[in-house]
């Protein structure tokens, strides 16, 4: 009798534990299916409770075998259609500092003829130079580079479409080049080399704080032993340094940012212009011959898998962006500028497009379908291009031009606008559509 009762009650628990994990999935899934604005703040949602709801969502992450088209945003999740549905999928495993930028931006600029650009009235004192920018959630992270110790370098803005206001900022020490931001951390590459890597608890964005600092291992006296560039993906930060009498490319355990441990390093022989990480595949932009560089992580080694040598001169590769096993691929003023790129099973690359825009592209960003071109040119400072599947390129009939001829230094998206950020003492834009 005790026995059979005992039954009852675990069934009962069970049944009850079934129905609120289906009501909970329920409610998820009309979260992913609203088109209300639900689904643009999904990236905070998975940032702010990301031990808690790993489980649930990746339940429903990746796949959906009744949908008819799904189309991937970036490395993280992707859009589907069915009938007059239109939703989202997440691949929740890597989704820790991924885009807070609208899933659908796309659709916001693709026929967009006109921008409304605001120039953010912020400003820094004429030493106090602008490096970095990442946004997140209605917040942009700006790092700057200051002549003057005693200036903050880190500042925290507050963003909509049509304003912008410092709420906080912190020095950290002679200043900074890089800056990502993954859950309640920013983790900023330092301009000195007694810590290049710094880690900023941002969990009060309105009071910052300074809780770890790391220096690369090895013998080195150089000055440009320096965090130049970051990327986070899976509770590691992918560091890179200008050209450094030890190695260029480290790869970093963050998973404690208290206490950041090394894993990997390799000699790159040059500076790293830019980082970019896929499903352990590691992709990086030289100034050297190879512009294009990929690289795999075995335990605590780094393999170099393949490169690309881009016709006619080194042509300095700035920036790379990976979608799957295709790379897009930014060079300086060249015979050609603009490289969509396949990896192939020989070790190579295949270009399966390749266009000039007669300028240096200083930075991209690909969402969905819709590619931004950030160049020199300061008579068409931001290009707009369409991806379609095979990876051809339809310029779109707008570009737009900033009331400046300050080269860009940090381009992001966050909901529904793009941001900007140049050298100039005012140097934020946010660009919107009409």
């Amino acid at each position: 009798m005790q026995k059979h009762g005992t039954k009852g009650i675990l069934l009962l628990e069970l049944m009850l534990s079934f129905a609120l994990g289906t009501f909970f999935i329920a409610e998820l899934f009309s979260l992913i299916h609203d088109e209300s604005g639900v689904v643009y703040s999904l990236p905070k949602l998975i940032q702010s409770s990301f031990d808690f709801e790993k489980k649930y969502i990746s339940l429903i992450s990746n796949e959906s075998s009744s949908t008819e088209n799904v189309l991937p945003i970036d490395e993280y999740s992707k859009t589907f259609f069915e009938d007059d549905e239109r939703g989202l999928l997440v691949n929740i495993d890597h989704a820790l500092g991924s885009s807070s930028c609208n899933p659908f931006i796309s659709y916001v600029f693709g026929s967009t003829t006109h921008a409304n650009i605001y120039h953010s009235t912020i400003s820094f004192a004429a030493r106090n130079i602008p490096t970095a920018l990442y946004t997140r959630n209605g917040y942009a992270y700006i790092t700057t580079d200051s002549s003057t110790s005693s200036d903050p370098d880190f500042y925290i803005v507050s963003l909509s479409a049509t304003s912008s206001e410092v709420i906080s900022s912190l020095q950290t020490g002679p200043g900074l080049l890089s800056v990502v931001v993954a859950g309640n951390y920013a983790y900023v590459g330092n301009s000195s080399v007694n810590s290049q890597l710094q880690v900023i608890d941002i969990s009060n964005p309105y009071s910052p704080t300074l809780v770890s600092s790391y220096k690369l291992p090895g013998n080195y006296n150089d000055a440009t032993t320096v965090g130049f560039h970051l990327f986070f993906d899976s509770h590691k930060i992918y560091l890179a340094t200008k050209k450094s009498q030890i190695e260029e490319l480290h790869v970093i355990d963050v998973s404690d940012p208290y206490h950041p441990i090394k894993i990997a390093a390799a000699e790159i022989g040059a500076q790293i212009n830019n980082i970019d990480v896929v499903e352990g595949h590691i992709y990086i932009a030289t100034p050297l011959n190879e512009e294009l560089q990929e690289y795999t992580l075995h335990g605590n080694v780094l393999l170099k898998v393949r490169g690309y040598d881009a016709p006619k001169g080194s042509g300095n590769g700035q920036v790379s962006l990976v979608r799957g096993s295709r790379v897009v691929l930014g060079r300086s003023l060249g015979d050609k500028e603009l490289y969509f790129l396949q990896s192939s099973s020989s070790n190579a690359f295949d270009v399966l497009y390749a266009t000039s825009v007669a300028a240096s592209i200083d930075q991209l960003f690909l969402r969905g379908d819709l590619l931004v071109a950030v160049t020199s040119d300061s008579g068409s400072h931001l290009r707009f291009y369409h991806v379609s599947n095979d990876s051809k390129l339809v310029t779109l009939s707008q570009s737009f031009s900033l009331p400046t001829t300050a080269r860009s230094v940090g381009f992001d998206c966050d909901n529904e606008y793009f941001l900007t950020l140049t050298s100039e003492p005012t140097p934020l834009y946010i660009i919107s559509s009409i």
